[in-house]
């Protein structure tokens, strides 16, 4: 197992941090997008490595569908890429209504060819009457996967059941269904620049809405892999600009290989009551810091070029860009699939002898990143200074709070680093405790802002809640 990066939410507290979709033309979004997706093209080839596995729910395992799927994957990349660089010049050659009836053709085989990957849009894990016997004390909870790229009917049932029996929870799979993966990104182009909505990103944003919003259900998870997560963050903000706070403190995120340019997560109040101090122990009963959201968390492998198009560009390349959530990298690792690449190597249902688990991992924490994501704030050019905007937001992060008191957010950063030194994944993780069926306890208030923070230990809060 290699090392594993570890870099602490965003704090942001002066609010800060903005989104390019506000600042740039859908245009210069999808220019950019181009050309990040260019400048990984390296990482393509490794995006279904390793191949080798012995586990029968591994995108790779050599049965009939697996071996189905793979084929006319290969097929499509081909097909894709040819049509790709052949068409600019067959458009500037050719007649515009032949153009038009060699893409509809295209477009026709393509679809055409994924027939035998398409199934329901809706899969539920498999389970047996002694499992839903098993399920009874977590009735109250909803969870669901969204599903990345190049994922077929056959693979999203694999990755459902997977995730049920690592989490011991029944899942709900809204499938994103795959034309190639040439096709799903330039789709992942198109959300990004345009917030594009899917079946996908629509069919998720009506259940968890529908779920937070049942006083029945206490807490709904949503896990989101690669173009899943860039839907969901797309559905996230959708829900932010509609619902009331309380219900959306029932929901927690977790995200693998995450393909979103931006992840919001609003807080609640911009000044901090008190002092540092308070942020730093944790803020609580309406003490700063606190988020809509209680946890967020990204999971991701250095090598693998979907994260490198999404949340990975977002922390290094673009860091005044809002990306809220704490982010696990495993560095020098590289596969793209959810149960080969991800499951099988963070959360394995089994232990190797001699391996040691990612979970067991302690942390190199990203200091340099961190503290650059607090520090750096772009005024826009263009505004006029007759409100103050500019020196505003070109001050740094330093504010007086209710009582004026100075508050150093690049001092909390810094705490927060600090904090999550010489930890494992373990210590800082809060997906990992779900491992096994096991309930956690409903949030303090307050605590989850905090652990989002990076400065309170999540192991010991937690296991004091639940009196272990």
């Amino acid at each position: 197992m290699g090392r594993v990066s570890f870099t602490p939410a965003q704090i942001d507290g002066l609010a800060a941090s903005t989104l390019r979709q506000s600042r740039d033309s859908p245009l210069s979004l999808m220019y950019h997008d181009i050309q990040t997706l260019a400048r990984n093209a390296l990482f393509l080839p490794l995006m279904m490595m390793p191949l080798n596995t012995m586990d029968l729910k591994a995108e790779t395992y050599p049965n009939a569908s697996n071996l189905r799927d793979m084929s006319l994957h290969m097929a499509l990349m081909v097909l894709e890429t040819t049509f790709l660089l052949l068409a600019v010049p067959a458009f500037l050659v050719l007649p515009g209504i032949v153009s038009t009836m060699i893409a509809t053709t295209m477009a026709c085989v393509i679809g055409i060819m994924c027939l035998p990957m398409m199934g329901p849009r809706h899969m539920r894990s498999n389970t047996s009457n002694s499992m839903l016997e098993q399920y009874r004390h977590v009735s109250d909870e909803r969870w669901i996967f969204m599903n990345g790229c190049m994922t077929s009917s056959n693979s999203l049932q694999a990755q459902v059941d997977r995730l049920s029996e690592t989490f011991g929870r029944p899942i709900l799979g809204i499938h994103n269904r795959s034309y190639g993966l040439i096709a799903d990104l330039l789709e992942c182009v198109l959300q990004r620049a345009l917030n594009m909505t899917t079946h996908c990103s629509r069919a998720s944003y009506e259940h968890l809405k529908a779920y937070v919003l049942d006083p029945t259900i206490t807490k709904v998870v949503c896990i989101a892999h690669s173009q899943g997560a860039l839907s969901l963050s797309n559905v996230l903000d959708r829900m932010l600009a509609e619902l009331p706070t309380d219900v959306m403190a029932k929901l927690e995120i977790f995200t693998f290989g995450s393909a979103a340019a931006h992840f919001n997560n609003p807080l609640q109040n911009l000044h901090v009551k008190g002092s540092a101090s308070g942020l730093e122990h944790g803020a609580r009963d309406g003490e700063g810091g606190r988020r809509h959201v209680p946890y967020i968390e990204h999971y991701t492998n250095q090598c693998d070029m979907v994260a490198r198009f999404g949340v990975l560009n977002s922390m290094m390349q673009t860091p005044e860009q809002t990306h809220c959530g704490r982010v696990f990298m495993r560095a020098g690792a590289a596969g793209s699939l959810m149960n080969q690449h991800y499951m099988n190597t963070m959360f394995p249902l089994s232990r190797t002898a001699n391996t040691r688990l990612f979970l067991d991992e302690v942390v190199d924490v990203d200091e340099a990143t961190a503290m650059r994501r607090e520090s750096i704030i772009e005024p826009p050019q263009d505004v006029g200074d007759d409100m103050g905007l500019k020196s505003m937001m070109a001050t740094p992060r330093k504010n007086n709070d209710a009582n004026g008191m100075k508050i150093n957010f690049l001092g909390v950063a810094k705490a927060a680093v600090e904090d999550a030194k010489g930890k494992t994944v373990r210590d800082l993780s809060r997906l990992w405790r779900y491992q096994g069926g096991a309930k956690l306890a409903p949030l303090e208030a307050g605590f989850g802002a905090a652990l989002m923070s990076g400065i309170v230990n999540p192991t010991k809060n937690v296991r004091e809640r639940e009196g272990k």
